[in-house]
């Protein structure tokens, strides 16, 4: 709920700068260009991710939702989603106002720009969604301290581990190694 609504909003921001410095080769089919391909939808959309987005770190404040240190599935969308979202947009866009693809549109320079452009674009928006997750694991961080028992009052240790127990070593070498077969009894046979 966090990374995917960053993954989307940088999608489209960058598919507009490219579309704003090369022109766009679909001039009025252009998604969210004009009043007929969605503009009006822009405010709904974006109000959207960031509900899903307020909601999201809300959850992971909670702990409701939580991701490991050092997943991959952060990254994830973040990878794979910008460049397969790309080219099916400029794809919808190209059938949707020509009513074809046309073999070309991989060679248009705005076509180009827009698929190099997902890269920083992406790079940025994990950075801020690693920076939004840990800003909310420090807020839960503070409010589970601030639950914690008053200042006057120790919590209650564990039970230790009796101290008259000699650690345990493990035999080095010998007749018998761990599990296996005695190493008398494997030399005999």
């Amino acid at each position: 709920m966090v990374t995917l609504p960053i993954a989307l909003v940088g999608i489209e921001a960058a598919h507009a700068l490219a579309n704003a410095s090369f022109g766009s080769p679909e001039k009025a089919g252009e998604i969210f260009a004009s009043a007929a391909s969605g503009a009006e939808l822009v405010p709904m959309l974006s109000a959207l991710a960031l509900a899903l987005l307020v909601l999201g770190l809300g959850g992971r404040v909670a702990g409701r939702w939580w991701l490991p240190q050092g997943a991959p599935l952060l990254a994830l969308p973040f990878a794979c989603l910008p460049p397969v979202a790309f080219v099916l947009l400029e794809l919808v866009e190209a059938l949707a106002h020509r009513g074809r693809v046309p073999a070309d549109l991989g060679f248009e320079p705005a076509f180009l720009a827009g698929l190099v452009l997902q890269i920083p674009f992406a790079l940025t928006g994990y950075l801020v969604a690693r920076l939004l997750l840990r800003l909310s694991d420090g807020v839960r961080t503070l409010i589970l301290r601030g639950r914690a028992a008053p200042p006057g009052e120790r919590p209650a240790a564990l039970p230790s581990k009796p101290r008259d127990d000699p650690p345990r070593r493990a035999r080095r070498g010998g007749a018998h190694l761990g599990r296996a077969p005695p190493l008398g009894l494997l030399l005999s046979g």
